[in-house]
């Protein structure tokens, strides 16, 4: 999750869910700081828009190839909008119509699960990583 600081014309100032994967190497340790970084070379769409947002908060799974199920749930609630088509899943070989969502509020995690009508397994476990006062944090939610 991201908030968009800085206006660009496209944009509208509010919330921003990037829904993406962590399979490269370095794995998630090395996406999330990238994700977080503002220094670096710019490969993927996130990149380009990252310098005018702040870094909220990541939700994760330690389950392989969420990011469509999950952006597809996401899309198909009200409060969230696709503020550019194909932003983010140019590669995306689900038919999601964007791998970046908009919503005008942040919603707390329970709130965001709900959107994401998760039916636990006995093996799922979700986490947050978020930044405060420059210090890294994760909760987890749901069975381990």
């Amino acid at each position: 999750m991201f908030r968009l600081v800085n206006q660009e014309d496209l944009f509208n100032a509010g919330y921003y869910f990037y829904f993406g994967s962590a399979k490269g190497s370095g794995g998630l340790q090395a996406r999330l700081l990238r994700h977080i970084s503002m220094e670096k070379k710019k490969f993927w769409h996130i990149d380009y828009l990252r310098p005018y947002m702040d870094f909220v908060a990541a939700v994760f799974t330690m389950q392989t190839n969420q990011e469509c199920v999950w952006c597809q749930k996401i899309q198909e609630n009200d409060p969230f909008k696709v503020p550019v088509q194909r932003f983010g899943a140019s590669d995306c070989l689900s038919s999601c119509k964007a791998h970046l969502l908009y919503s005008d509020f942040l919603m707390g995690l329970n709130e965001f699960l709900e959107y994401l009508k998760i039916p636990y397994s006995n093996n799922d476990q979700l986490y947050l990583f978020f930044q405060e006062n420059n210090e890294s944090t994760v909760k987890s939610k749901g069975k381990n």
